[in-house]
């Protein structure tokens, strides 16, 4: 990864609760906020610029998260910056004394690229686990599809799911006289990709198309949330 995007996004979140501090604890607070620089020692930098000794500054850091001030370390992932535009967030409902089993569980496949837990917002938000797969591009599926003997074209947009947030549903247009069924397709594809990738619904149709042969995809994720 680029160590620009990188440095943009580790951040101090969440500093707050402090009261009577001085102006050297003020500049602390803002450079931190900033994030932590791409360096082995990012707080003897940070030292630096706050006019402090390192040790000066990891002990009032230790202090604050000690008192609730700072509640976490955390790092912001802008993953559109770096190319990964084909992203689904996958939120789970699962009883509070396995999360850390199953967390670690998820954390371990090599398509996800991040997991963590968040508290219920009950009764709206029931889900406790999150995990994120962040891949480039659905023309990878698209791709694969399209080499089925029976495929004309294919495209691929997201459906709605009430367990998963969104899955892969593909739109086939097959060539003339060509046969092919939703259960073929779909295993068609789950030989060659990823289960994450693989389409869970396979709609045949005529794709629609602007004058100049492009596939308008609005079109079908309007389907989609139909079907």
């Amino acid at each position: 990864m680029p160590t620009g995007h990188l440095q943009s996004r580790i951040l101090v979140r969440d500093v707050r609760h402090l009261v009577q501090v001085g102006d050297g604890e003020r500049r602390l607070i803002s450079v931190l906020q900033e994030g932590l620089p791409l360096f082995a020692r990012p707080f003897a930098l940070i030292a630096e610029r706050v006019g402090a000794s390192e040790s000066t500054v990891l002990t009032r850091i230790g202090k604050w998260i000690e008192e609730g001030a700072i509640k976490r370390f955390g790092v912001v992932v802008r993953h559109h910056e770096l190319g990964y535009t084909a992203n689904a967030m996958l939120v789970h409902d699962v009883p509070d004394e396995r999360v850390g089993e199953l967390g670690r569980s998820l954390a371990e496949e090599p398509a996800v690229t991040l997991c963590y837990r968040r508290p219920r917002q009950a009764p709206q938000w029931p889900y406790n686990l999150f995990c994120m797969i962040h891949g480039r591009e659905r023309a990878e599926v698209e791709g694969v599809i399209a080499h089925h003997p029976a495929v004309l074209l294919c495209s691929v947009v997201a459906k709605p799911d009430d367990k998963w947030g969104e899955v892969p549903c593909a739109f086939v247009e097959l060539k003339e006289g060509a046969t092919a069924t939703e259960d073929e397709i779909i295993a068609f594809a789950r030989a060659r990709l990823a289960g994450f990738k693989t389409p869970k619904r396979v709609i045949f149709a005529e794709l629609p198309k602007t004058s100049t042969g492009k596939i308008q995809k609005f079109e079908l994720r309007a389907v989609a949330k139909l079907v």
